[in-house]
């Protein structure tokens, strides 16, 4: 028996292709009647590029140790019997991580370093790039090779207070209260990581679900 959620994505997915369809209907009338010019069959193709690649992204939204990945793990991983995405009291989850299904690439954890804040990029750009990422290959099937690799989302690095403004951790202009801890030697903990993304075949992310706990 299907959930209510799947059944929604599948309504969804059906009316996306249904609106393509007609879509198509449209480009070929203007077609034949000559009224299709060049500006209007590129509008029409990246409307259909879009309607085949649109997904529905959820994001879970809470201060941290309020229970986000405790519940993604729940609603994604309950049949691995194991805590999979890093879930104990205390802030776990150090970067923003992504869930979704690309079926153009294998099962895996990809990681944007921290350190591409400093290249002036943003995230959509460094997506259409693969050298800044690190890939670790996922098993689906291995459920502690998975809580060991997506144990790296928790990974942490000591950095000076220069290094943590230049990466946006750190302001002078900000209270003490609003920075992070400085350590005795004058060092800020930062994230080792800016996004991660995890590439798995859920059949609710199969079906165009993106989800991020931030």
């Amino acid at each position: 028996m299907q959930s209510r959620i799947a059944e929604s994505l599948d309504a969804l997915a059906a009316w996306r292709g249904e609106l393509d369809r007609v879509v198509a209907r449209l480009g070929r009338a203007l077609a034949e009647q000559d009224l299709l010019g060049a500006t209007d069959q590129a509008l029409l193709a990246a409307l259909r590029e879009r309607l085949g690649s649109e997904t529905l992204v959820l994001a879970f939204v809470a201060e941290f140790s309020r229970g986000k990945s405790e519940l993604i793990n729940a609603i994604f991983f309950a049949d691995t019997g194991q805590r999979v995405l890093p879930a104990t009291p205390g802030r776990t989850t150090m970067c923003p991580v992504e869930l979704r299904h690309d079926a153009g690439a294998p099962p895996r954890l990809s990681l944007l370093p921290v350190e591409t804040r400093l290249l002036g990029l943003s995230l959509a750009e460094l997506r259409r790039r693969d050298e800044p990422w690190h890939h670790v290959p996922l098993d689906p099937r291995d459920p502690y090779t998975l809580v060991q690799a997506l144990a790296a989302v928790t990974r942490t690095q000591q950095v000076d207070q220069d290094r943590a403004a230049a990466l946006g951790f750190w302001s002078k202009e900000r209270a003490d209260d609003d920075n992070p801890p400085v350590d005795e030697r004058g060092f800020v903990e930062v994230p080792t990581w800016r996004h991660a993304v995890i590439n798995y075949p859920h059949p609710l992310l199969k079906r165009g679900l993106v989800v991020i706990d931030t």
